[in-house]
């Protein structure tokens, strides 16, 4: 029988990790897709001459129904939930509307009051999970009007959807998603804008927005090409066995999903959280290089999340902060630094979520691990 020594079995293990470095998986190369699917999503769906968002999915008589909504339920699960959190945020800036947004599980374990003018914005990449589905049913049989938003044409979801709006991100075959969650952001920024112009003739993007879409793909590209710059940091924080990852406002949405990435591919606990809230109790976690990721942009809520990174600091902990490129105030306060280009405050989150995804893979190739088929997991739930 062949022996194996301690030694002969580190030797084996580094050579498994190092064939999987060398390994691209799909997930590495669905992130760097994002570009272009991004980039294709605002050709689609916005007119550069008129400045009008386009959403042909909607006839004269869904116009009519979306005119008289007075209320719009976002529901998702797991990265979706994100997304339509996301879009909770952005909707209520931009229409006004009364919006809320619930786990989709959750939904349908309560009696959920939907009133006329009710409309549910159901988000699900594979379009049959089963607990979108489950909501979907309980949302038709309370006569709201339901706006369905996935990847997958002729879905389960497109069946029981009033309005079904489709990712067209392409297949995405690796579990964790990248992609289909950028595609969903935009997508739902952009339906925001076109519910706002709906009591205006024409409907008119703003024209900063307008500029802003112009270039947002060429921005994407900018992030991917700092891979090499986030390979490296993430080899940095290969051997951290946990991370709180914080945001606020658009960001908030960003953490949690950043958090998933980690959980989901390089099986390390990670937390997302609204970042004042962090000084409301999670605070206390920290001790000497406890590792926190913050996303702060230059936006509103900068100074305030830049007193918090101080407090962090006093507490002993390390931070790797996403901000905004040219920004260097931050050089002496965190302990790496990423930058992203600059954008619309409801555009930031494509771009900070890109770094947080190349992280989460960085790390799971330096275990050694199937990123593409993580353990437990599948690619929707039924």
């Amino acid at each position: 029988m062949l022996k194996i020594g301690k030694n002969d079995t580190f030797i084996l293990r580094d050579k498994i990790i190092k064939r999987f470095m060398a390994r691209e998986f799909n997930m590495l190369k669905e992130i760097r897709e994002q570009a272009l699917i991004i980039k294709d999503i605002i050709n689609k769906r916005v007119d550069f001459k008129t400045g009008c968002a386009v959403f042909d999915e909607f006839d004269h008589g869904k116009i009519r129904i979306l005119k008289n909504v007075q209320r719009i339920i976002f529901l998702g699960c797991g990265t979706s939930y994100h997304a339509a959190l996301y879009g909770n945020y952005v909707f209520e800036e931009l229409t006004g509307l009364n919006c809320e947004c619930e786990l989709a599980d959750e939904f349908t374990k309560r009696e959920a009051v939907i009133e006329s003018g009710t409309a549910v914005v159901l988000i699900s990449q594979s379009g049959e999970t089963g607990d979108a589905l489950k909501a979907a049913r309980l949302a038709r049989e309370k006569e709201a009007f339901i706006i369905g938003l996935t990847n997958e044409i002729n879905s389960s979801l497109s069946k029981y959807a009033d309005i079904c709006i489709y990712t067209e991100a392409g297949e995405e075959i690796a579990v964790a998603a990248t992609k289909t969650f950028t595609s969903q952001v935009m997508l739902l920024g952009l339906l925001a804008v076109y519910f706002d112009s709906l009591n205006r003739k024409p409907p008119v993007l703003s024209q900063p927005a307008v500029f802003e879409l112009k270039g947002l793909s060429e921005k994407i590209a900018a992030v991917l090409g700092s891979e090499e710059e986030i390979k490296i940091i993430a080899d940095k924080y290969a051997s951290e066995k946990g991370f709180v990852i914080l945001g606020e406002n658009y960001n908030y949405p960003i953490a949690l999903e950043g958090a998933l990435k980690f959980k989901e591919t390089a099986y390390v606990h990670a937390e997302g959280l609204a970042a004042g809230e962090f000084l409301h109790g999670p605070l206390a976690i920290v001790d000497t290089d406890f590792p926190v990721i913050f996303l702060a942009p230059i936006d509103p809520a900068y100074e305030d999340n830049v007193k918090i990174m101080k407090e962090i600091k006093r507490a002993g902990g390390k931070i790797l902060a996403v901000t905004t490129a040219g920004n260097h105030k931050l050089d002496d306060l965190a302990d790496d630094v990423v930058r992203v280009p600059s954008a619309l405050d409801i555009f930031v989150p494509i771009l900070s979520i890109i770094p947080l995804q190349f992280l989460a893979y960085g790390i799971a190739v330096g275990k050694g691990l199937e990123i593409d088929k993580p353990r437990n997991l599948s690619k929707y739930v039924n």
